[in-house]
């Protein structure tokens, strides 16, 4: 109540404040009509001599941007040249043969693998221990010598194949093979039956670089879409800053008609110094929007050119685009939409991918959450003789021979790490598949308010239309009066503002029609037909590895997704 009554208290005082400044405000004596004039003259002055100073200080550098001239580039040319210079679409192109590259690589970890080793030792005793030894003082040397070649399956396990060869000598009386040669041949197997062991687990980081390539196989089809509807968007968009500057140009012509005309009007006695001042500053205006259109269209020819990859420095010569189109691009059927787009949509076929390694991540945890539990057996047969070549052959046929079978059992106690690696790729599963809605919900909303911009813009032209018509109309109705002297300037000069007002609104409404269906084009995939492409022509357009694509043998169409 305290705190109530204080800001009540407060705001009463700052009431009164403001009463009191107001009274004191128009206790003032106001200005007298010659000391308005002289301020009005005053800043006529500064802002004559501010002109005068800007005439002389600003220079034009370069060429200003003009009207369409030459030879026209064409929407078309313009999407091709995208489509071989953008250069963030020659950065994403590349993806698709890492990622094959990263398939090839995991397959790889299947390949034989070949291994070599050779030692030599030398060894000197202090003195014999033993009248076996032969020798009061043993020494010996030898080499030894092994070649393996070995292999993993995709069950998990691993087959080694070996052959080893060894040279010894030594000063013993009672060595009866000095030197000595000694060799092995055989095979050695070994199984996981639990942690590492089954063709799934094996196969999974196989499994997880196919589903990278398709998502970058995917990834890049999405940014040729994206690439597409965006250079559609800047052409029109410069096409319709040159109309809109062509608009200003019309209506610079008008005011310059119209100042001449009272001009000489003001010269025979039938109008006022203050309308021909009236006619300037109109003209002033009109010549204002010129300078901005003109800005406009250097801008949208920059962006233009960003994306077709030749924004430059150098560059001076002006884009031509085609004139804006007129025509009615027609309303599809919703569900036709609908059906286009769940089937064009490649942002989904990314997240299935994405969900599919999730998928395999988790098997893989899920395996290792368990024992190691191998199984192993060997082979070997042995040969020793004083020559190297008869050892070898002793071994090959197995005069000696040497064979085992094992298990063996490890665990971590508790699988703490094992564990949370399971709930971990668990929960970035159930995470990818909640995406996956998000992105279907997403494409559903995009889908219905790129419909609903057609649809309104379609009611929206006829609309402007009208407005023109109607506009046109009673500009020359008033111009006709305001030379009968009917009308004032001001209402001359307020119907061609009506004018021009109404040319801008159906220009921006036709600008804004061509947007909203190369978006809906861009949702359904008609993008690509609509500029005269097939997948076939646009990624040998931008040299993708088919060579690497066909090798792979994996899906080349994405899955339907449902709604």
């Amino acid at each position: 109540m305290i705190v109530a009554l204080a800001a009540l208290t407060g705001s009463c005082a700052r009431a009164q404040h403001q009463q009191g400044a107001v009274a004191a405000e128009l206790a003032q004596t106001p200005p007298t009509a010659e000391e308005m004039a002289a301020a009005l003259e005053q800043e006529k002055q500064t802002a004559q001599q501010a002109r005068l100073q800007m005439e002389k200080t600003v220079s034009f550098s370069r060429k200003p941007a003009s009207a369409p001239s030459g030879q026209p580039l064409y929407l078309r040319e313009a999407v091709d040249l995208a489509l071989r210079e953008n250069f963030g679409l020659q950065i994403t192109r590349y993806t698709p043969s890492i990622r094959a590259d990263e398939v090839e690589a995991a397959r790889a970890d299947f390949d034989w693998n070949l291994s070599a080793a050779f030692s030599h030792t030398e060894s000197v005793s202090p003195q014999a221990t033993s009248i076996l030894d032969g020798s009061r003082r043993p020494s010996g040397q030898g080499d030894s010598y092994g070649v393996t070649l070995s292999q993993k399956f995709i069950t998990g396990g691993t087959v080694q194949v070996g052959s080893g060869f060894g040279r010894s000598e030594n000063n013993s009386t009672n060595s009866i093979l000095n030197p000595n040669y000694s060799s092995t041949t055989g095979l050695r197997v070994t199984q996981p039956l639990l942690a590492g062991g089954g063709v799934d687990v094996n196969l999974a980081p196989v499994a997880i670089a196919l589903s990278s390539y398709r998502q970058s196989k995917y990834e890049l089809r999405k940014s040729i879409l994206d690439l597409m509807a965006d250079t559609e968007v800047s052409y029109w968009n410069l096409a319709a800053t040159y109309q809109l500057r062509k608009l200003h140009e019309t209506s610079v012509q008008l005011a310059r008609s119209m100042l001449e005309e009272n001009r000489e009007r003001a010269r025979i006695g039938l109008a006022t110094h203050a309308e021909v001042l009236e006619s300037e500053a109109y003209l002033a205006a009109r010549l204002e929007n010129i300078i901005i259109a003109q800005q406009n269209i250097e801008n949208a020819e920059d962006t233009l050119r960003a994306l077709l990859g030749t924004l430059s420095f150098e560059s001076d010569r002006s884009i031509s685009p085609a004139p804006l189109p007129q025509d009615d691009p027609g309303l599809p059927v919703f569900q036709e939409v609908v059906r286009r787009s769940l089937s064009q949509d490649y942002a989904y076929f990314v997240q299935q991918e994405e969900i599919e390694k999730q998928r395999q991540r988790l098997l893989v945890a899920r395996n290792a959450n368990q024992p190691a539990f191998n199984v192993s057996a060997g082979m070997y047969g042995l040969g020793t003789d004083g020559a190297p070549w008869t050892s070898y052959r002793n071994s090959y046929e197995a005069d000696g021979n040497n064979w085992n079978v094992g298990v063996a059992l490890s665990m971590p106690v508790g699988f703490r790490a094992e564990r949370a690696d399971v709930r971990r790729a668990g929960k970035n599963l159930d995470v990818a598949n909640l995406r996956l809605a998000e992105i279907q919900q997403q494409l559903m909303a995009d889908v219905r308010k790129a419909w609903r911009s057609v649809a309104a813009g379609r009611q929206r032209r006829i609309t402007t239309l009208t407005s023109l018509e109607l506009n046109l109309e009673s500009y020359q109705r008033q111009q006709a009066q305001y030379r009968a002297g009917i009308i004032s300037l001001r209402d001359l000069l307020q119907a061609q503002t009506d004018l021009d007002n109404a040319r801008i609104n159906n220009l921006q409404a036709a600008y804004d029609l061509i947007v909203a269906d190369v978006r809906l084009k861009r949702l359904t995939g008609e993008i690509l037909g609509r500029n005269g492409f097939s997948w076939v022509d646009v990624e040998s357009q931008v040299n993708l590895d088919n060579a690497s694509v066909e090798k792979l043998s994996v899906k080349s169409e994405p899955k339907s997704s449902q709604p």
